[in-house]
């Protein structure tokens, strides 16, 4: 009997039999048995059952086309010679209770309310194909509350728009697939759950389980057949994946205690890319051993972070150890499987004897069951291609630097125990501080977009500097790369943001990696200030410490010691192009910027100050090597207006403003007037305060009793 004998709808109250019975009816098993121990339709209904989740109502399809589906039919099923069916049925559960009168008069009369009820009750639907045993095809379920509710889990997920008979409804889940075992295996099922939570993959161009095992089969070595299927190699899955245009990182898992594992699944999944797991599945006997049931691939999507208080040690602490659990579509139970990530310590037969083995893995959680033990072997992660520097690397140089601290630390804590001065061992004290507090940091590396953070800073009151600038404008309107690699300190006990140190993830591994960092707070830009002068004055290079390490703080050192420009950004802020139009006397004939009058270019700071017309008003640029240059301001019927820009011929400045001398104060004084290269910033704000103290202090090096115009409501002595 084939679906087109019953009616195209059934909208039924939920029970676990009814579901039963369709499968039964649709797929043709003759026993009742065969469907109800199914443990694919077990884990759904468990599913459906929980408390916060509670279906009341089904709604079924008893005529869907599933592309998918129909893919694989016409690559196997239809070229069989017993008749299997093309059509499959498509099972909707909703959380509101309803009958199939209310829903089809509704639907005839086009109410909105009930419509829009809908969509709010939806907990999602399951594709069930009508062949027997492997019968699950796309299911999509509304995750557990709390994925979405608490701070501490995370899960991808990806909007999913159903039409039911014209009414469009919504979901954000990521979809599960069961293998059929026929075009498809475990690898194709978690290949394809991959596929489809990846921000690269739209929902209508998810390729069939028939395709990706087609795409994995054309990459074999062995010459075997595509179909029927039995599995795929790692080599298969990773060449699978840079078929569908992503690049694949395999990290083998070492040791006993899955750190890999974990700092893995937090670097990638954080930033909504799955990552494959694969490795040997175990069976817990009554008899206190488990028993092998062989290799399995997974796609984990999602993680919790336990929340324990541990105290800081001296070993450097990440974020990522502290997940306790993770969640992955495993084809043969369902979605969101949870997967303890405590390690269990059993006892296993060997494989092909009888002897016993000592063995490490994961509890899987089925049915509130932990009857099977995961021993993960090795990762696999499909990458956007541009982003070519792996977790490893990352962690490597967190880790140098980690180690840099630390004898940072140490070395500053026996150069303060010969000081006398009150006030140089109160500096001392500080620095030690802000060290400490680096070094005790919890340690959270993930991978990250420039948007995202950008939109996080717009949002946080706590910013404080960016590579030592406290002008937020700097990050926020800088170019940088899509990809990041961020690895933040949070403060140990108030998980409060410290730190953010930025590695641009499209960079080449010898390329300049480091991008600089972000303080939450004048503790941690005095650290960085200090890690800073260690690199100037080369004490770094005198730690004794191994040559790995000091490969991989090259990336910091180079940083600190070679970028005179962010150090120029700090002291004077970015440049900028003239930002008015030209006035009349600063162009000649020609078109071309003159050269002011009596130009001067001040390179060393030191100058002939007496040589100053205290009559005469001055205006002065910063210039793009942090040279000052100034000349007299003139506007008069001889010479015309020779402003700012024909200081330096309409070059780039960072910033500009006029020299004066008051003879009421009996002093010269210094703005930032000038429409040209200051216009953008706020005369009384901090930021010109900042910038003008340190033209005084670098730049007008000599010139005594210097300040700031009291105009601008802020006074500063001259160094």
């Amino acid at each position: 009997m084939s679906s087109e004998d019953i009616s195209p709808i059934s909208v039924v109250k939920y029970n676990k039999d009814y579901l039963i019975e369709l499968v039964r009816y649709f797929t043709g098993w003759t026993q009742r048995s065969e469907v109800s121990i199914k443990p694919q339709l077990n884990y759904l209904c468990n599913y459906l059952e929980v408390d916060h989740i509670a279906a009341k109502t089904i709604v079924v399809e008893n005529e869907y086309i599933d592309r998918h589906y129909l893919e694989d039919y016409s690559e196997y099923y239809a070229r069989c010679f017993a008749s299997h069916p093309r059509k499959c049925v498509r099972v909707h559960f909703f959380s509101n209770e309803f009958d199939e009168l209310t829903f089809t008069s509704s639907y005839v009369e086009n109410k909105y309310k009930f419509f829009s009820e809908l969509n709010k009750h939806y907990i999602g639907f399951a594709v069930i194909r009508p062949i027997p045993h492997t019968f699950f095809a796309k299911v999509c379920l509304k995750p557990y509350g709390q994925f979405t509710d608490h701070p501490d889990y995370k899960l991808i997920t990806k909007q999913n728009s159903v039409s039911l008979f014209g009414v469009n409804l919504n979901i954000k889940t990521t979809a599960f697939l069961e293998q059929d075992k026929v075009v498809s295996a475990c690898a194709t099922s978690a290949l394809w759950t991959l596929l489809g939570a990846s921000s690269t993959t739209h929902q209508d161009s998810l390729p069939s389980p028939s395709s990706i095992t087609k795409a994995a089969a054309s990459f074999s070595q062995d010459g075997t057949r595509t179909f029927p299927n039995t599995g795929l190699t790692h080599t298969q899955v990773s060449r699978t994946l840079k078929h569908y245009d992503l690049e694949p990182s395999v990290i083998e898992i070492a040791g006993k205690n899955y750190d890999d594992l974990n700092e893995t699944i937090y670097a990638y999944i954080s930033n909504d890319i799955p990552v494959l797991i694969g490795g040997d599945i175990y069976k817990k006997t009554n008899e206190g051993k488990s028993r092998p049931l062989g290799k399995h691939l997974v796609c984990a999507l999602g993680y919790h972070l336990s929340n324990e208080n541990k105290k800081p040690g001296k070993f450097q602490q990440f974020r990522s150890h502290e997940i306790d659990k993770i969640y992955a579509h495993d084809d043969r139970y369902g979605p969101y499987v949870k997967i303890s990530s405590e390690v269990k310590k059993f006892t296993a037969t060997k494989p092909g004897t009888d002897r016993n083995e000592t063995k490490y893995g994961l509890e899987i959680s089925l049915l509130n069951e932990n009857n099977e033990i995961f021993v993960p072997e090795i990762l696999i992660v499909g990458l956007y291609h541009k982003i070519r520097i792996p977790y490893k690397n990352i962690k490597e140089m967190c880790q140098a630097l980690f180690e840099y601290l630390c004898q940072s630390k140490q070395f500053l804590m026996q150069q303060s125990k010969t000081l006398q001065d009150k006030e140089e061992k109160e500096y001392y004290k500080e620095v030690v501080e802000s060290i400490e507090k680096g070094i005790t940091s919890v340690w959270d590396i993930r991978l990250i977009t420039s948007n995202s953070i950008k939109e996080e800073l717009l949002k946080k009151d706590n910013f404080q500097t960016y590579n030592g600038t406290s002008n937020k404008k700097s990050l926020l309107m800088g170019s940088m790369p899509k990809y990041i690699w961020r690895c933040r300190l949070l403060e140990f006990e108030s998980r409060s943001e410290y730190t953010d140190i930025l590695f641009d993830a499209t960079e080449v591994p010898q390329g300049k990696v480091l991008i600089g960092y972000i303080s939450y707070s004048l503790n941690a830009e005095t650290m960085w200030k200090y890690v800073e002068s260690l690199v100037k004055d080369r004490v770094w290079e005198s730690f004794e410490l191994n040559d790995d390490l000091k490969k991989f703080i090259g990336g910091f050192s180079k940083f600190f010691s070679e970028n005179e420009k962010t150090t120029l950004n700090i002291l004077y802020g970015p440049l900028g192009l003239p930002r008015r139009k030209l006035k009349s006397g600063e162009t000649d004939a020609y078109g071309n910027i003159p050269r002011g009058k009596d130009v001067s270019v001040v390179r060393s700071g030191q100058w002939d100050w007496k040589k100053l017309d205290q009559k005469t008003k001055y205006i002065w640029v910063i210039n793009e090597f942090g040279d000052l240059v100034f000349g007299e301001d003139l506007e008069n019927d001889v010479d015309g207006f020779l402003g700012h820009p024909t200081l330096i011929d309409g070059k780039p400045a960072r910033i500009g403003g006029e020299l004066v001398y008051s003879s009421k104060n009996k002093r010269w004084e210094i703005n930032l007037k000038s429409g040209t290269y200051s216009s953008h910033i706020a005369p009384d704000s901090t930021e010109a305060k900042h910038y003008l103290s340190n033209v005084i202090k670098h730049n007008f090096i000599g010139l005594k009793g210097l300040k700031i115009m009291p105009a601008e409501k802020l006074i500063v002595t001259a160094a």
